[in-house]
């Protein structure tokens, strides 16, 4: 009996230090100001920090302003993935040409209702950045784009179709939950106790019209959360 606990014990460590064996390779694309920050502390936590791709971001602001010069510059910069764990602000197009094992790889991403996310990132800039502030719009539709170059309902629909693809989705109004749930499909079987609130930003209330703005100008990644909430919510489980 005690030679078959030690074994079982070798054996969930195992899964937990080589997970590309079954997946391939761990990839959380990051969108800014979803939780993500909390979620790469937890990979850290509880895999070895030598598996991890040894970036975490392809730009150094958040403003996710993505050009066909950023695209030809990043892709001449940043090495092939070739670890075990890509966690950090990698976009879909990113991911598609730097993984070649994506295809048989864990891919998940977080999700946040949209105008929170932008005032989250807006006051984050002003809190911990000494530069002008500039959140673009519809973020979470491009960092989920597999084309840099599209636009409008053609950037939506794209968006859409890499949600599907994803082996699970945190929602930042189930956050915890959905934490729990992602390690312990990722083969974290010990329980997180705490889930930590990393980088999180003080905030001030806004006018309502402002809400407004932010809401009109963001009417992609409103409807993008709007179809996630509705069909995708299985994809936390």
């Amino acid at each position: 009996m005690i030679k078959n606990r030690f074994n079982m014990t070798v054996f969930v460590s195992f899964l937990c230090i080589i997970p590309s064996l079954f997946w391939g390779t761990i990839n959380f694309l990051h969108i800014p100001k979803t939780g993500g920050s909390s979620i790469h502390y937890l990979l850290l936590q509880h895999f070895d920090n030598t598996l991890f791709y040894p970036h975490q971001r392809i730009e150094r602001r958040f403003d996710c302003n993505f050009t066909s010069n950023f695209y030809n510059a990043v892709m001449r910069r940043f090495p092939v993935i070739e670890n075990e764990i890509a966690s950090g602000h990698f976009p879909m197009w990113f991911l598609n040409v730097k993984n070649l094992k994506l295809d048989s790889s864990f891919l998940f991403t977080s999700l946040r209702e949209p105008v929170d996310r932008v005032i989250s990132q807006y006051f984050f800039v002003q809190n911990y950045y000494d530069s002008p502030i500039e959140v673009t719009a519809n973020i979470q539709c491009k960092m989920l784009s597999s084309d840099i170059t599209l636009t409008g309902e053609d950037l939506l629909q794209d968006a859409i179709k890499t949600l599907h693809r994803m082996d699970f989705i945190v929602f930042m109004d189930d956050f915890e939950p959905g934490v729990r749930r992602l390690f312990k499909k990722l083969g974290v079987e010990k329980t997180i106790e705490q889930v930590p609130c990393v980088r999180k930003s003080k905030r001030s209330p806004l006018p309502e019209e402002v809400l407004q703005s932010v809401r009109a100008l963001n009417d992609l990644d409103v409807r993008l959360y709007e179809y996630a909430t509705t069909f995708l919510r299985y994809k936390s489980y």
